[in-house]
This record gives structure tokens, sequence and C-alpha cells, in this order.
């Protein structure tokens, strides 16, 4: 972004953040703990003027933690949507989910595997506060992990330490240190979603995801610009069956756990991110059609999330 700037007439690149017509920073919601947490490298929205530009949009972090951004949803879908009994229509991007530190989805979660045979199946215990792969855990049918969990959700509450499987994250040095970030941290520990574990198709023989990206250019009027994006692909060997922790990254098609620990970092990028062109080679074998295979879900994607 900076070297695109600074080759406009007109744009230089300055220190002051408040001074600047374009920021691009780290950006909070007035939160002191949290700007805290952040050093001076952020700018709070209350100091930002209309006539500068910033590269976030207000209450991020409410789509940014998967467990904010599943309550929007829910929001979403309460205030629009048909309710079907007790369980609300759900996106159809989103699998089950619960939150666990949320007192009614942590009795349903509970009254799930009880009564509805949830101990038999297979979930994915997620940190919704960190991304990059790192805060998943793979709770198989039946597994000691799953009973653990669902013996310690009687306690009133849960912290994350209380389980003995749970490793918030691989990388000891993402550890903080100052006594801000502590708060902060510990804040955000006690936070936990479960979501229901979906076999998915396969790239000859290995996991994959899809994706896009879409440029939010205005909130009122609301204009989105969408592109295709990138198929994610495990270079481990799937088995939708073993979840042992070895195998972890099976079950995750992110970039970064896919690099991580291995030589050769151009090769692996090549073959853990594939075209969408790959992948309508791919869809060839499947779908007998003289038009771009991808297309079918292309146009689930741009329209079902505006639509919804």
């Amino acid at each position: 972004i900076e070297k695109v700037l600074d080759a406009r007439p007109g744009y230089r690149s300055i220190a002051v953040a408040k001074e600047a017509s374009i920021v691009w920073t780290k950006m909070v919601d007035d939160d002191p703990v949290l700007r805290l947490a952040l050093g001076r490298g952020s700018l709070s929205y209350s100091e930002v003027q209309p006539w500068q530009r910033i590269n976030h949009v207000r209450n991020k972090q409410s789509l940014n933690d998967k467990d904010m951004f599943l309550a929007r949803i829910h929001e979403y879908a309460n205030r629009n949507l048909q309710s079907s009994g007790d369980r609300i229509r759900e996106a159809w991007f989103l699998p089950e989910s619960y939150r666990l530190h949320v007192k009614a989805e942590k009795e349903a979660f509970l009254h799930r595997v009880d009564y509805e045979n949830g101990i038999n199946e297979a979930w994915v215990c997620k940190d919704p506060t960190v991304d990059r792969g790192e805060g998943v855990a793979m709770l198989g049918p039946g597994s000691d992990r799953l009973k653990e969990l669902r013996m310690k959700l009687t306690d009133e509450f849960l912290p994350v330490s209380a389980l003995s499987w749970y490793n918030r994250t691989a990388d000891p040095s993402a550890e903080v240190s100052d006594a801000s970030s502590k708060q902060f941290d510990k804040r955000l520990r006690n936070r936990l979603i479960v979501q229901k574990y979906i076999p998915t198709l396969q790239w000859q023989g290995h996991k994959f995801d899809l994706r896009v990206y879409w440029l939010v250019a205005s909130v009122s009027p609301l204009l989105v610009y969408y592109h295709d994006g990138i198929a994610r692909v495990s270079l481990t060997s799937y088995n939708p069956t073993d979840f042992a922790d070895e195998r972890i990254k099976s079950h995750l098609t992110n970039v970064a756990q896919s690099l991580s620990g291995g030589n050769e970092t151009d090769r692996l990028l090549n073959l853990a991110t594939r075209s969408f062109d790959d992948l309508d080679l791919i869809l060839r074998k499947f779908v007998a059609s003289d038009t771009k295979r991808s297309s079918h879900f292309e146009s689930h994607i741009k329209d079902d999330p505006l639509g919804y």
C-alpha cells in the first residue's frame, strides 16, 4: 500500500497518524485495555477526523473474532429470519455452532451431546480470538477430549486452563508480558466455541476450502466488490476419521499451518494455494458442462452473503 501511494503525485509517508489523510494502522474501538495492549501503533476511532480515510470498518472486531461474528449472525437472524422452534436458521456458510461462555448456548450444546447423539459425532473446539490455524482442537466421536469437555461444562464458569488438552497457542513467544496485555489476554482466554465438524470435498485426497476476497468500499450506501481468491489445500493427506494431534494438519487448510516447520516455502505455497482455474480442472472429472464449472458456487458466494 505504501509503495503504491508513494508512487502517486502529491502523496508522501509521514510518521504522525493524526496528520495523515490516509491512515493504515491498528484501530481500536476506544477500549482502554485493548489500546494499552496494542501500544502506540494503534489509533482510536474517536481521534479520526472527517477528512481522514482509514483501513478498517468500525467495530470490525465483531467480524474478526469467531464468537462475536457468530453473535452478529444470531442477532441478524432474530431480527430478519423465521425461527424453527428454539433453533435459529443459520446462514448456509455456518456449521452448527455454540459459544461455551454463553449460558444458553452451553446448555444447548450439553443437551445436544447428551440427548441428540452429539457424543458420537466429531466437533471442533476453537479459541475465537486467534487465527493462522492456532487455537484449534479436534474432538473425535466418543473421544476422551469430548468427554472431558462435557464433564467440565457443568461448571458455572469454564476457564480454558481447566481443559487438560487445550493449548491456546503452540508458540511460546506469543505469550504476553506487560500487565495491560496480560489483563486483556486473560479476558479473552475464557472464550471458546464448539462447531460441528463437517467432512468436506477432497482435492486429490486432501482437504480444501475456498478463500475469496471482498472489498467493502462503502457501508452507507452498501458497495461491495468481489474477487476470486484461492483454493486452500492441506498438504497432509485427509482421513475424516483420524483426529490424533499429529494428524491435525490434515483437517486444517490454513496456509500458515501448511508452511509451518517446512522447507522449500515457495514450492509448498504453490501446492497449498491453488487458483480457481486449477479447481475448475478438478471439477471437470465430476461435472459435464461447457461453462466454467466453478461458476456455480461463485454465484452462491456472490449472492448469498448479501441476500442473507
